[in-house]
């Protein structure tokens, strides 16, 4: 558990980084269609660090039950780093929300 505890942390201190990079006027002029089809192709075989987390909460008050379900679906690899991310999440019966993440140093 602790290591599990360890590489999510990890894995946010990278997400944090790659962030604040550069932005080359170069990147401005592709489509971003490119770039995703890139980032894709990129996270298609990556064997390096590959997880699913599964959280499940249920919280009680006087009146009413809150159940909330998300699955988080991670692939990464270092050299050269690349993730994608899948983020699926249900509160009660209301519709899923999905999100997907891509990132690619360039």
């Amino acid at each position: 558990m602790k290591k599990l505890l360890v590489l999510f942390l990890a894995m946010a201190s990278i997400f944090c980084l790659v962030s604040c990079g550069i932005n080359n006027s170069s990147q401005k002029n592709d489509p971003p269609t490119d770039r995703l089809k890139q980032a894709i192709d990129s996270v298609s075989s990556i064997n390096s660090i590959y997880y699913v987390e599964n959280y499940e909460q249920i919280l009680k008050s006087d009146i009413d039950t809150t159940t909330t379900i998300s699955t988080n679906e991670n692939k990464s690899t270092k050299d050269p780093f690349v993730m994608w991310s899948k983020s699926v999440k249900q509160i009660n019966t209301e519709p899923k929300q999905v999100s997907e993440l891509y990132q690619k140093v360039m």
